[in-house]
């Protein structure tokens, strides 16, 4: 059994198969381009679907696709797009370096609460996440905002071309801002004052949830047999159930700048539990340094690969 791991980033995609043990068989990456203009930064969500073709048929030039059982994806988040039904673009990406909604990003704060917004999505108020953007195209560009079917993320964007599915996860979900992390819900209070309902907006399934098969176009274009399936997941799903299971006895925590803080550790550990936060290797990092630093220890380079391994 083969898989696809592709990987829709900021400046470039990158693809390559690994078989059952890990091992990489083949690779592919294309480039694309950023528009910058003042605090403007966009770019054309084609560009992805062409740099994911490419980046596929590079590293399955060499291999029976016929053996390729699923694809995965990791995406940039927090870059947004209006598209129609299908899922194709009616706008340029407005990228997460973009803040032009700063005023936008001021009035949610101001009307709904900086602290509510954080409680219920667990970022606070920001320009370059979705809530803020969507409003300020609903200020500045009426006509694309009545007009758009979907608001939708980078995610979102290549299931509908891989699978003709409108569909997200949980964390990607939650970096949208729109999304309430502790009822598993897009938030009614949030879409009320955008101005939008959940039918705009991408359905959510669970971490590593099937999505659908390749539709016919994207089987074809990918040189791949339509059988193969997108996993809609942000990150390994074993390691995050480990990191779950795991949390109370290593009472590993998630900002390393928070570590004295009980209460807003206790909030963290919750999230980890329900898998709505991530962790990456500077949190481990973070981790294994203060472990160090309360019991005078050093962990030898053998159980800090172990610590590594387990979470």
């Amino acid at each position: 059994m083969l898989v696809i791991g592709l990987d829709v980033g900021t400046t470039g995609t990158k693809a390559c198969v690994v078989d059952n043990l890990g091992n990489t068989l083949g690779s592919g990456y294309r480039e694309y381009a950023l528009k910058s203009e003042g605090g403007r930064v966009t770019q054309s969500a084609p560009d992805w679907w062409d740099a994911a073709v490419f980046a596929i048929r590079t590293a399955t030039k060499d291999i029976d696709t016929k053996e390729i059982a699923a694809i995965s994806l990791s995406t940039q988040a927090a870059s947004m797009l209006c598209a129609d039904r299908d899922g194709d673009a009616k706008s340029e990406v407005i990228t997460w370096m973009d803040t032009r909604a700063s005023l936008e990003a001021e009035e949610l704060s101001s009307a709904i609460g900086k602290e509510s917004i954080y409680r219920k999505s667990g970022w606070l108020p920001t320009p370059v996440l979705d809530s803020a953007k969507i409003l300020w195209i609903k200020k500045n560009l009426p006509e694309l905002f009545a007009t758009t079917d979907y608001f939708i993320s980078t995610l979102e964007y290549m299931n509908m071309k891989l699978c003709g599915r409108c569909v997200i996860d949980p964390t990607n979900a939650a970096m949208r801002q729109m999304f309430n992390i502790e009822t598993g819900e897009w938030d009614k209070e949030i879409l009320d004052y955008i101005g939008i309902d959940e039918s705009r907006l991408p359905e959510v399934l669970p971490i590593g949830a099937e999505v659908a098969s390749l539709t016919p176009a994207a089987a074809e274009a990918l040189g791949v047999e339509r059988e193969a399936v997108t996993e809609a997941i942000k990150d390994l799903i074993s390691r995050r159930r480990l990191v779950a299971e795991k949390t109370d006895e290593t009472r590993l925590i998630y900002n390393k700048e928070s570590y004295d803080d009980e209460k807003y550790v206790a909030e963290k550990l919750a999230l980890l539990r329900r898998g709505s936060i991530q962790l990456s290797f500077s949190d481990i990092e973070a981790f294994i340094r203060k472990e160090e630093a309360s019991n005078g220890i050093k962990y030898a380079d053998e159980q800090k690969k172990a610590i590594f391994e387990a979470l």
